[in-house]
Order: structure tokens, then sequence, then C-alpha cells
């Protein structure tokens, strides 16, 4: 399809060859308070916190020669002990850096002070302990008056003061940094609990703690359970046995292995191990692993006095010991020069150390289970941690003029009331978050004419998979679903890997009996599966056009109704079917959106895993049915690993003529919608996932001016001139207003949890959870940012976790009622399942997108680089509006397939 584009030149075309948009943009104001929906008491997991108007002091901290992790707290509390007359008797607060803070002075601008204490390189065996002189330097930088912060809570015109936060929170946080482990914002020791997770791992139950600005004129204290990942402190050996799933004297033949299945093994024990703290139980030294020698222990030797001796006679010579593992490499350390080779079987992993790399489905959910805790059970066990950490505060805090209060935070909530859902002439009126397709008729059913199955798993007999081919197509009928009875080609089995020469033989049987094949059914083994699933993905949505339906094995055998309709639902989305609206969308009585034609568009940002060095992919998708919201298209793209800023959102170039083009992501959404609707949007509904509360303003300027700059060159903005060249219909779609944007941010990743007031009989959910659409804007919410937390869906275990939006723009002139009724009724249009979901599913869509994305790329067969796209972009040039990746020229990727690109196919 030809895209719209702007050009200079030529004398047809009025629109500005170069967007002038270069505005900035502030965060809006709160225009005030929700008030709709059944009045509730609930508390959160917030403590108040009440401070006074205090002078403060931050100095600059110098330590010379700078210590191993985590023994600079050691030195400075040495320092502040050792010498009172020098620090003025001060309690200090130290970040760990370069900051430290106190309530007084110290006796001099600048103070100088000599500390003498035994280190142990690497971390902590005694035997081993160096002793040194530290020299540190305090050096006034700053005072610090809390008045500005009282200001700001207050509501007053003045900006927050980090700072003042900052010394709030290292007050705050060093009591737990002299006990227990940091990692991120949150505290682990075995205290808490510990639990066995597999590949010789630990989850170490712990807490997290954080300072937030809130109303009423004061600070809250965020205190939530938490759980990690720490290595189990065994001997080398024994941890990796465990991480292989393999016999010591097993792995002890495969690492000595001189072929490539050595050098495999070799290889993964290096990515294993890397990073790893460890200490040798012969002499008690202690290594961090850089390296690992690529040959066994048993060939390796150096020279000693000039005779090549080997390690393993060294070690029986020196301390009497035989060496059993001597297929396993050795841990290389040392210089270049001079090579230490430190035998495996002599090491021990040293205690308390977080692991960071990326989990496996067990450990993953292992780890979950720890905190998925009933409401009461989580509510208790948060009230003993804040109870404990305000003790052993008590004293740091006293000192700085902070006073944490003793009881969770009351908060008043309010319980919206559920959307009516519409199907063909039916009414459902939602009870507790959840429908069903029982006596149903989906609104509008897909058709699907040509269809196939292919069978990879090996425990599904052909009479099961019969079974299925022939209920699919009849409940599909039942729930108005148009699904040939007859399957285009016979039913494909394969177990021994060969996906595409499958694939191919469907597709290819299909079309010989003239049927082009729209669906493929695939039957996925039970465990084991990822790559397969991402080969499938890959072969049908990249290379031949065809939607994909995949089902596990045990629920194909089981042949449920209640699973089966919820796969038509899935399918019926992906082929353009719409299966249910809400009755407003049908009467046209949503808040704003329904009066004018509006456009909702979703927005995520996924990073690639921990020790994983693939791209950032970023997910745009975008409704594109007004007057109704449910179908949407997607732009995948990948991007520099771990940038927080959208690529291509807006470019401009000039081409060979000179004439300038512009093109990007959003130019391309705005278009799409122009062409499906034959209309320019005039209300945008814009939620952002993936942003955290320092990244607004950016993220604001940077994604709301590419959308400004976006209208521009479609010609979108306030003007009533055109070219006597255009058509009526152009003129028609380009005269008018800018569109209207809301920016809402969407965040999951937060801490805040609410408990039902039982002392005022809150109503739950049976499992005690908060009923869906509990929404809550005040008291422990920002003190201007509007904002509010949201409860959408009905939580099935654990303690659930509402979603907090934060509306940064707002042209469209919605009321706190408008936004929260309008995003809590959208998250009952999610169309995978009969259930409102936690997020608005326009971020929820951006994300599987993005998810699907992530599983072409691990399918191996595509580049690390490049884009998807549900359309492909016409130019990748560096705009004013887009920062593009350092580096050579990013080569695009394959596109989605014509035939499916302008599907929901990522659902």
């Amino acid at each position: 399809m030809a895209m719209p584009s702007s050009t200079a030149g030529g004398g047809a075309e009025m629109v500005p060859a170069t967007p002038s948009f270069a505005g900035k943009f502030n965060i809006l104001r709160r225009p005030g308070f929700g008030n709709s929906g059944q009045p509730i008491s609930l508390l959160a997991n917030h403590y108040r916190v009440r401070f006074q108007n205090k002078e403060l002091f931050h100095y600059d901290v110098t330590i010379e020669p700078w210590p191993h992790k985590g023994f600079q707290y050691k030195i400075i509390y040495e320092a502040f002990k050792k010498y009172p007359e020098a620090v003025n008797n001060a309690v200090p607060a130290y970040d760990g850096q370069k900051s430290l803070y106190t309530a007084k002075p110290l006796s001099d601008k600048q103070v100088e002070l000599d500390v003498v204490m035994a280190e142990s390189e690497g971390g902590g065996v005694p035997s081993t302990r160096r002793v040194r002189t530290y020299h540190v330097l305090f050096r006034q930088a700053a005072t610090i008056n809390l008045r500005q912060l009282a200001q700001y809570l207050a509501g007053e015109p003045v900006s927050l003061p980090q700072e003042a936060l900052q010394v709030m929170d290292v007050v705050l946080r060093q009591a737990a940094l002299r006990f227990f482990v940091e990692k991120g914002r949150s505290f682990f020791g075995k205290p808490f609990g510990v639990e066995k997770l597999q590949g010789g791992l630990l989850a170490y139950r712990g807490f997290y703690q954080s300072i937030r600005p809130a109303q009423d004129n004061l600070l809250t204290l965020n205190i939530d359970i938490a759980a990690a990942p720490f290595y189990d402190s065994v001997e080398l050996p024994s941890f990796i046995s465990e991480a292989f799933r393999r016999d010591e004297r097993e792995l002890d033949r495969e690492f000595s292995k001189n072929d490539s299945v050595g050098d495999g093994m070799r290889s993964r024990l290096k990515r294993l191990l890397k990073g790893l703290r460890v200490e040798t139980i012969h002499i008690r030294h202690s290594y961090r692993i850089k390296a690992l020698t690529d040959r066994p222990l048993d060939v390796l030797s150096f020279d000693s006095n000039g005779v090549q001796l080997s390690v393993v006679d060294y070690f029986q010579q020196q301390y009497k010991l035989t060496l059993r593992l001597r297929g396993f490499p050795a841990i290389e350390a040392g210089t270049k020069e001079k090579k230490k080779y430190i035998p495996i079987e002599l090491c021990r992993i040293q205690m308390d150390q977080p692991y960071i790399k990326a989990l496996t489905e067990q450990q993953r959910s292992g780890l979950l289970n720890l905190t998925c805790l009933h409401p009461q059970d989580r509510r208790e066990r948060t009230k003993v941690i804040g109870g404990q950490l305000r003790d052993s505060t008590a004293k740091d805090a006293a000192e700085f003029g902070i006073q944490i209060n003793t009881l969770m935070t009351e908060v008043p909530g309010r319980v919206l009331p559920p959307p009516k859902i519409m199907y063909k002439s039916y009414e459902e009126n939602p009870r507790e978050g959840a429908w069903n397709m029982r006596g149903k008729v989906i609104w509008r059913g897909a058709k699907i004419s040509s269809w196939a199955v292919i069978n990879f798993s090996k425990f599904v007999p052909p009479q099961a998979v019969q079974n299925f081919s022939n209920k699919l197509p009849e409940l599909c009928k039942t729930y108005g679903v148009l699904m040939n009875p007859n399957l285009a080609a016979p039913p494909a089995t394969e177990i021994n890997g060969n996906v595409e020469g499958v694939v191919k033989h469907v597709i290819d049987s299909a079309e010989r009996n003239g049927n082009p094949l729209e669906l493929i059914l695939c039957i996925m083994p039970q465990q084991e599966n990822k790559h397969l699933y991402a080969t499938v993905k890959r072969l049908c949505e990249l290379e031949f056009g065809v939607w994909t339906q995949c089902c596990l094995a045990d629920h194909v055998k089981k042949c449920r109704p209640d699973y089966i309709a919820n796969v038509i639902l899935k399918i019926n989305a992906k082929l353009g079917g719409q299966n249910s609206l809400l009755v407003d969308e049908q009467k046209k009585q949503l808040p704003l959106i329904s009066d004018v034609p509006s456009l909702i568009i979703g927005a995520d940002i996924s990073h690639s895993r921990v020790g994983d060095d693939g791209p950032s992919i970023c997910a745009f998708v975008a409704s594109m049915d007004w007057p109704f919201f449910s179908k949407y298209e997607a732009i995948v793209q990948t991007q520099k690993r771990g940038s927080e800023i959208f690529d291509d959102l807006y470019w401009e170039k000039d081409d060979e003529q000179g004439r300038k083009q512009t093109g990007g992501i959003f130019k391309e959404l705005l278009s799409s919608f122009q062409e499906r609707c034959n209309t320019k949007p005039e209300r945008i509904l814009y939620y952002r996932d993936g942003v955290s509360d320092g990244q607004f303003e950016m993220v604001l300027n940077n994604e709301l001016g590419a959308l400004k700059k976006a209208f521009e060159a479609l010609g979108w903005t306030d003007q009533s001139q055109t070219s006597q060249a255009e058509e009526p219909s152009q003129k028609r779609l380009r005269i008018g207003k800018s569109p209207k944007v809301t920016f809402i941010v969407v965040q999951k990743r937060h801490h805040t949890r609410f408990f039902p007031n039982t002392e005022k009989r809150c109503p739950t959910l049976k499992n005690g959870n908060l009923l869906p659409g509990t929404v809550v804007d005040s008291v422990i919410c920002q003190p201007k940012i509007f904002d509010f937390y949201l409860c959408s869906h009905a939580g099935i275990k654990g303690t659930s976790k509402p979603a907090h939006y934060n509306v940064l723009q707002d042209e469209n002139g919605f009321t706190p009622n408008d936004i929260q009724r309008l995003t809590n009724d959208l998250c009952f249009t999610y169309a995978r399942c009969t259930r409102s979901v936690s997020i608005v599913p326009a971020c929820y869509y951006a994300h599987l997108a993005a998810k699907r994305a992530r599983v072409w790329l691990d399918s191996g067969s595509i580049s690390d680089s490049g884009s998807f796209h549900g359309r492909s972009i016409s130019g990748m040039s560096t705009g004013s509006g887009s920062q593009m990746l350092s580096g050579p020229f990013m080569k695009p990727l394959p596109p989605v397939h014509g035939r499916i690109k302008n599907s929901m196919f990522f659902i």
C-alpha cells in the first residue's frame, strides 16, 4: 500500500517541509479527585513519615584506596566512632558511594582522617585479612533545607527537591545495610527465611522499602515483602552438578573430551561461573571467577624453577591433595605473565551472593511462590517487617528529625461498577470481573475456510487429534464462528524436529486441493517446547503468511469445552472477528472517545534477559475500528539493548532530489487509522508502559513531541488552506484542528498493595482480595501529579497488585471520574479471555507483540538488529524526533507476511 508522505517542492503540497514543533511539555497537575463508585476503606502498605524542617549537611566522600564492595560502610562507621571530635559527634547517613549526610556540621568544611582496618580480598575469609590504612576525606558539598520539601508536599509551586528525599532514603536504609544483603532497592537475609530452588540456588526472603511523596503534607515509607535468588554456599562441584543436572563423575568425563562436545560443555560452564566469588578450602583464599582454562586440569602445567610441573602433581606435593575431578577445567587467576590455576574441586561458593543471571521457568515459579501470599498473610508479614524496621532505624531517624508511624495508612477507595458486555443479541453483566461464553454468540465471527492440524507431541494419539479436530468446528458453529468442519489437508505428525518440512507439507497439500491455508492448529509437547514454538511462529508469520494456534498436548487429550471456547476467542480475534463489545461502545457512550473519531495507542519496551546480549524490543499497537476499540495493529522494532527511549517515532530526511521525506512509527500508525476509518482521529488516548518516575518528563517530551511532529507532517494542524490539486476527500481529512492527546504512563513494577480494612467491613472477593474496579487516587498518591491506582481484575492467587496510572498530559480534558471509569471499562475488552485484566488492553497487546518479536529472535534464524513491522517503515534516517542506533545503518529485517500483517496475529 502506498503510504502518505510529505514533500517539499512540486507546488501541490502545502504541508511545511520541516515540522516546526519544538515545545516543552509540563507534567499535568492533578485537576481534582474522583468520587464515583461505592466508597470503601482500605489499608496500604505505606507508613506515614513526619519530619522536621531541619537544615542537613551534605559531604562528598573520598576513600583511598577504594575498598572492595560493601567494606566502605565499615570504614565510614569506624571513622565516626574513632574520631568523635573531628565529626562533631554526628550520626552519619552514608549512601555507600560518594555522598554522606549529617544533621549537624562536622568540625570543619573539610575533614581528613586515617582509618586502619583489616579487609580480606574478595570479601571475607578471616585468615586472609590484610591490615590497611584508608585515608578518608569529607568535603562539604551543600546544605539541604527540608523546608522546600514541606512546601512541595503542601502543594506550593516548587519542584520536588530530590536531594531531600535522598537524605530520607539513606537514613532509613542504612540500618538494614548493616545486617542484610542489598539487591536493588530490597534487602535479604537468612533470618527472613530461605527456600531451595532448582539448579543449586536458594531463594532468600526479604523486604523492599522506598520513601515516596504523598498527600496531606506527608511522606510515606512503602514496605513490601520480597524474594530473590542467591547462590547456595556449597562446594563448587556440587553447584555445577545441580546446575547441569548431571553426576560429578559424568561431568568430569564430558569436560575432559577434546572435541566439540567438550568445547560446548566448557563454554557453558564459563557462562555459568563467570563473576562468581569463591574461596579455596585448602588455604582459604578468595577469588572472583573471571576465566576458566580451555583445557582439562590434568593436562595443565607451569614452570617451576625451570622445570614443567603439572598442576595435579603440584597439589599432591605441596598440599598432599589427590585431585579427583581432573577432567574439569581450572579457574584461571593471576596475571597474563604469571597465571594461577585453581582446581574447581577445592573451591566453595561464598555466602550471600545474589544470582543475577536468567532463571529457568521452574526457578522463576519457585521464586514467585514465596511472595504469592493470601492478602491477610501478606498484610501481617508486612506489619512485622515494618515494626522491625522502625525499631532498628529509631536512633538514626531521631537524629535527622524523622518519625515513622506505627500503623499502615488508611486510605479511602471506591469500587467502580463493571461495564456491560455485548454479544450478539445478548448483554452480559460481569460478576467479580468474570463471565463465561455459555449460551452466547460472538459479536462478529470470522470465517475460516481452510485449516489444518500438525501434531508435534508423541504423547497425543491420532484418535485424540481427530476428536479435537471434530470438536473445534462444532463449537465454533455454536459460538458464531464459521469454521469449515473438514480439514484442508490430512492431519500431520512431526516428532523429529523437521518443523519447516511439515509446515511446508500441509501448506502445499492444502493448495493442491485448491484451498490456500489460513490457519494451522499446532499441538505442542507439554514441556520443552520453547524452541519449537518459536520456529513455528517465525515460519508461519514471517515466511508463509498463515495464522497459527498452539495448544498443549494435555489440553488436546482432555478436549474440554471451556478450553476450546477460549481457543475460539483467540482464533476469532486473530482472523479479524470481534468477540464482544462494551454496551457503551455499541451505544457510543464511552467518555469523550465515542463522540468523535478516536484512536487508542499502547506502547511498551521489552529488554533482553540478564545475560542475554539481544536487543531491546519496542512495540506499538493502535486501534483501527472506531467507533469500536477491538481491533489493533502492531509495529514492533528492535533497538539498542537497554535503551529506554524509542527509536524512529518520527524521522525526516532529504531524498536524492533534495525533497523532504518524513516517516516513522507514529506517522505510519496515524496513516493506517486514516485509511481504515476514512477519517483522521480527533482524540488520541496514549497508554505508555515501562516508565519509571524519574523518566516521566523525558519520555513525555520525546514521545508527545514526536507525535506532534507526525501531525504536522500529515497536515493535521490548525489550518484550512489546501491545494487546488487535492481531492475533496483529502481536503476533508486535512481540515481541522490537531488531534488532542491524553498521555498516560502505566506502571506495573511497583510495590504498593492494598488490603481490605476488615474493621470497617470492606467488601472483598472470597479469597480476601479487592473487588475488580477498586480505585484509589488520594492520600498515598502523588501530591501534584494526576495519578491513581486501579485494581481492574479479580486476583485469583496471592494478593492483587493494582496498576498505577499517571496522567502526564490531557488535552482532551477528561475528568478524574471519566478517565478512571474509561480505563477500567477498557480492561473488560481483552480479546483472549472472558475476564477483566490487570492493565489496559492496549498495553497488554503491546507487551504480547514485543514478546512475539522476542520469540522470533529466539528461533535462532534472525539477526539481532533490525525491525519487524506489521507494515514496513519506509525510511530509517535520523530525524530530530528519533534517536538511531550508534554504528552501522540498521538493516531492516523481514516484515510480517503481507497476508496477516494488519491482523492481531500476536495474541
